[in-house]
């Protein structure tokens, strides 16, 4: 399965034959906050690349903040000041 192991495991691919296209179903999940969270303070010059590479240890995993967060539909709805809920590393079992 192409999305197995992803943040798009489980949801569904579509094709739209009048145009020609394919996309996916939209994203309905998010990661609940839980006690061994980081809370953490968005900063100028921050990007969500950055801060998964710092907790993670791998840029690609942004995805997982943002999903942790769902007030922001995207990483450029995140300002400065910002509090945002980083995943345990641990619990997500991302390490």
């Amino acid at each position: 399965m192409i999305f197995k192991g992803s943040r798009y495991e489980g949801n569904y691919l579509y094709y739209d034959e009048e145009y020609g296209v394919s996309y996916l179903s939209p994203l309905d999940k998010n990661i609940p906050p839980h006690p061994s969270d980081f809370v953490y303070q968005y900063k100028a010059g921050d990007r969500l690349d950055i801060l998964a590479k710092e907790f993670y240890g791998n840029p690609q995993k942004k995805w997982i903040i943002l999903l942790a967060n769902p007030q922001y539909a995207t990483e450029l709805d995140i300002k400065v000041g910002d509090i945002l809920n980083i995943p345990n590393p641990e619990r997500m079992d991302i390490r």
